[in-house]
């Protein structure tokens, strides 16, 4: 299950040619994880090793007591990686203690100083002792994997982890993964978000079909010559957006009765990806794990389809929108006809 009470999710889809495709159904999708397991570097001085893990117990690699799959279509399992660090200072000082210690056998030489590769032969020569003691860092990242649907929801928003990721599915699956992406030649990431701001004021952030997008109490704003900010006063947001600032990211709460979502998350440069998610139930008490995750599986795939949903009505009002977003924009306030013609 889901046990983290705050997520961040990327969503993804199989992109690969339909004729490179296989039937899932027909391939034993656990001899295909357990090629690519993850491997321990423990005993070794190796920076970073990755591979695939169990769900819940990043130490199984070899799902001894679990299976991937989960609830008919779904298999759930996670992407292991292990990295050892050296604290900047710390081989900061050790370097500096070969060094001089280098120093001193020249001096018994003759030499004056050390040369360009020796220096770098030196620092090689640390960095790999120091890692060689040095433990590495596990950390085990969630996959769901919808099989009929084509959609993978991995449990991170890391450019790196993501990357990572995609590279180790193909190679495992032999299928391509791709993120959905805002149409650039329509719009921008941040005039969705200015769209969803602008239509939490205008409507009380109705999308329509009983969903309601709102919140936006804490906004990134970014500009040509600013720095990234995060703005916890909506009229502090209003001023910097109103000279010249654009979003990158906005905190909104997003509900539907009907379906039974109540979920909190920010948004930011990625349609594909949700930030800090909370609201999902964790059913931690509940007597089948395989019906809560499911349950929770659900929420995250209704998560994404809402801001499919916001970004749909934001593309299809573009027009109608332009001129009263860019009035609410410039901090004017909008006529009656402004208001419908927006809605």
């Amino acid at each position: 299950m889901l046990s983290a009470s705050t997520l961040n999710v990327t969503k993804l889809r199989i992109a690969s040619n339909p004729t490179n495709r296989f039937v899932l159904d027909c391939m034993d999708a656990l001899s295909l994880l357990r090629k690519h397991p993850f491997l321990p570097i423990d005993d070794t001085p190796q920076e970073r090793s990755y591979g695939w893990c169990a769900w819940n117990d990043l130490t199984d690699t070899e799902w001894r007591e679990t299976h991937p799959s989960i609830g008919g279509s779904y298999l759930a399992f996670g992407l292991r990686i292990d990295l050892r660090r050296i604290a900047p200072a710390l081989l900061k000082k050790e370097l500096a203690i070969a060094l001089k210690e280098e120093e001193a056998r020249n001096l018994e030489q003759g030499k004056k100083f050390i040369n360009r590769e020796r220096k770098a032969e030196i620092t090689a020569q640390v960095k790999l002792r120091l890692m060689a003691s040095a433990l590495p860092t596990p950390k085990s990242i969630g996959v769901v994997w919808d099989t009929e649907k084509d959609t993978v929801y991995f449990l991170s928003v890391n450019d790196k982890e993501v990357a990572l990721f995609c590279e180790l599915f193909t190679s495992t699956f032999n299928l391509e993964l791709e993120e959905a992406e805002i149409d650039y030649e329509r719009t921008a990431p941040s005039e969705l978000l200015a769209y969803l701001w602008f239509n939490a004021e205008l409507t009380e952030g109705n999308i329509g079909g009983g969903l309601y997008i709102w919140d936006t109490s804490k906004i990134t704003l970014s500009g040509a010559t600013a720095t990234v900010s995060t703005v916890d006063s909506v009229e502090e947001a209003k001023l910097a957006l109103k000279l010249g600032k654009t979003i990158s990211s906005l905190s909104v709460h997003m509900k539907n009765e009907m379906e039974n979502i109540d979920c909190d998350c920010v948004m930011g440069g990625h349609i594909s990806r949700l930030n800090g998610i909370k609201g999902i139930p964790l059913g931690a008490d509940a007597e089948d794990e395989d019906a809560a995750f499911l349950e929770q599986v659900y929420v995250l795939e209704k998560l994404f389809s809402y801001v499919d949903r916001a970004y749909d009505k934001h593309l299809d009002t573009l027009h109608d929108c332009a001129m009263p977003l860019a009035r609410w924009r410039s901090g004017m306030s909008l006529t009656e006809e402004e208001r419908e013609a927006a809605q």
